[in-house]
């Protein structure tokens, strides 16, 4: 058994939310999912977690927001989770 460190779990969870921002998770999968990371001691309990979803790469992710385009379609700002989160709540 391989253990699981912070990193991997904060990796895992940056994953689950990218997942989420993208429409592939509701928010009671991302719910439920994210306890599993942050309770999983291996490396095989976060692979359980992320199942059923494509790998996502981080580090692209990154670098698109850096630049400034949507994580998921590489666009620019506006598009998918970028326009929920400039929306106004009031």
């Amino acid at each position: 058994m391989v253990l699981a460190g912070d990193g991997d779990r904060e990796r895992a969870t940056a994953s689950l939310r990218e997942h989420f921002l993208s429409g592939r998770l509701t928010l009671d999968e991302l719910s439920a999912r994210t306890e599993l990371v942050l309770r999983a001691r291996s490396v095989e309990e976060l692979r359980r977690a992320l199942v059923g979803l494509p790998q996502f790469n981080l580090r692209a992710a990154a670098h698109s927001a850096i630049r400034g385009e949507c994580s998921c379609c590489s666009r620019a700002s506006g598009c998918c989770s970028a326009s929920l989160s400039s929306s106004s709540w009031d």
